[in-house]
């Protein structure tokens, strides 16, 4: 091209060139076709250094352990495979205390604070659709045993009902009332007592 009529006047040598004198970048992406490794570039596509399609990598989604909790939300990212896991992406332990589920003092009425908790049990009961469970519902030594044991047991069943209509299916749960059986905490004083009422999911193989 003459310079009279180059507008790229010091094109390097070699460089194929349009009819201006300027390097010739076909496919219009703002690469010239002597660097660009994709010269077939679909119009408005926002290319790379190679004039290749740009792929921005979601991090929203990426779930580095692949227990299904995506990497942002994942308070354990190192689960070992194949993991049953919570709705933190934390493994689940054989049985666990499902900590602030309460009850209405000497009934099975689950108060409305303890929902919250509970629709993360069965999210993460959803989630884990291999996973049976029995409700395990306990209480502290006050009062007598009978009534406790049938009170645990009211309690278990009322835990079970609520995950149930939550959508977890009855037939991966059994509720199970143990009274004042086993207690964790000590029952001559206010806090353990706290402790001793309370409901349990226990894994079953």
């Amino acid at each position: 091209v003459a310079d009279n009529s180059d507008q790229c006047l010091g094109t390097p040598a070699g460089v194929m060139v349009d009819a201006t004198g300027c390097a010739k970048d076909s496919d219009k992406d703002g690469i010239m076709d002597s660097a660009d490794n994709c010269p077939g570039t679909a119009a408005g596509v926002a290319v790379d250094s190679s004039g290749c399609k740009l792929v921005i990598a979601s991090t929203a989604a990426k779930d580095t352990d692949n227990d299904g909790i995506a990497d942002l939300k994942d308070q354990c990212p190192n689960s070992k495979a194949g993991a049953n896991v919570d709705s933190r992406g934390c493994e689940l332990k054989q049985s666990f205390v499902l900590k602030g589920v309460n009850f209405v003092t000497g009934s099975d009425e689950i108060t409305g604070a303890s929902m919250g908790v509970l629709d993360n049990v069965a999210e993460t009961l959803i989630r884990n659709g291999d996973i049976n469970v029995e409700v395990r519902g306990y209480t502290d030594d006050r009062g007598a045993a009978d009534f406790n044991q049938s009170l645990s047991q009211q309690r278990a069943e009322s835990v079970k009902a609520y995950l149930r209509s939550s959508g977890v299916a009855a037939g991966r749960m059994k509720a199970k009332g143990y009274g004042e059986f086993d207690p964790i905490a000590d029952n001559s004083t206010s806090a353990g007592r706290a402790m001793n009422r309370r409901v349990q999911l226990h894994i079953i193989e």
